[in-house]
């Protein structure tokens, strides 16, 4: 029983969902890449700074409409307008679910049938730091089975790569609503007695907590998207699909087989990239 509940939490943490609402009638469309996994050691933001430079980015420019009504697109801030002939929309499933964004005119149905039927999951992670490491060193995660298989049922050793004594677990939304609204000292509590069931309960206390809360974030409202019950995989490309020749999507949740991955939103980008580009020389 413990090693199956230990199964459906590790299926409930790669979907962000639980398994009441998820389908899993696509999952074998899902596509990784080959190799190991990497870790950005020295802070994920690393990543989007590298790829920010020479950009000219506007920040706290909330967006409250989109108008893509001819010849091009107005983007509409609390502060101002912004025109271009075209305009790629790369906010989040949650964001779209809101919305908070206003399209005018009104998305086409198939989009709107897209968001509305597909999932945005809610998942968090905790980060405890300890004085020192009471785990075996060289493995890669800690699991452990319980009667409740949301139940923190498994931990990645940051040890074996940064050198410091840290473990990084995941809760999904159905387990105490994804500890978000809680305070800290209650969800570091909770972890850490998890890690006493395993190890004892002489091992030190934690030093410190980073944790996220993802639901909270008005600009993610979740963590990524997955396929909800009753949702198609044809869904994703109706929510990648471009709007008359000059509003365009890229995201996580419009590749159909890398959803839920920063791959998957990086080489959407790329591909709306192209889109764009195509576009521009068919106005020329």
């Amino acid at each position: 029983v413990e090693i199956l509940n230990f199964s459906l939490g590790t299926g409930e943490i790669m979907n962000g969902a639980s398994f009441e609402r998820t389908s899993w009638k696509f999952i074998r469309e899902f596509e990784g890449y080959n190799g190991g996994d990497q870790f950005v050691i020295n802070g994920y933001d690393a990543l989007p700074r590298m790829l920010a430079q020479n950009l000219d980015i506007r920040k706290k420019q909330n967006v409250q409409a989109i108008d893509y009504n001819a010849p091009g697109v107005r983007v509409i801030t609390q502060k101002t307008t912004f025109e271009a002939d075209f305009a790629v929309v790369t906010v989040s499933l949650g964001v779209l679910k809101s919305g908070t964004i206003k399209f005018l005119p009104d998305l086409p149905w198939r989009k709107n049938r897209a968001i509305n039927r597909m999932g945005m999951g809610r998942l968090n992670k905790i980060a405890l730091r300890y004085p020192k490491q009471f785990w075996p060193k060289g493995n890669h995660g800690l699991v452990h089975g319980s009667d409740n298989w949301s139940n923190f049922p498994a931990s990645i050793n940051l040890a074996r790569y940064t050198g410091e004594p840290v473990l990084l677990t995941a809760v999904v939304g159905n387990f105490r609503n994804a500890m978000a609204g809680l305070p800290d000292e209650t969800v570091t509590r909770e972890v850490h007695a998890v890690l006493q069931g395993m190890y004892g309960t002489d091992i030190p206390e934690p030093i410190r907590a980073v944790r996220s809360d993802w639901d909270a974030d008005p600009f993610t409202l979740g963590s990524y998207s997955f396929n909800e019950i009753g949702a198609k995989g044809q869904d994703r490309n109706d929510l990648a699909g471009s709007v008359e020749g000059r509003l365009f999507f890229a995201g996580e949740a419009t590749h159909r087989k890398k959803f839920g991955s920063v791959s998957g939103a990086y080489v959407t980008g790329e591909r709306a990239a192209r889109e764009v580009f195509r576009a521009t020389a068919v106005r020329m």
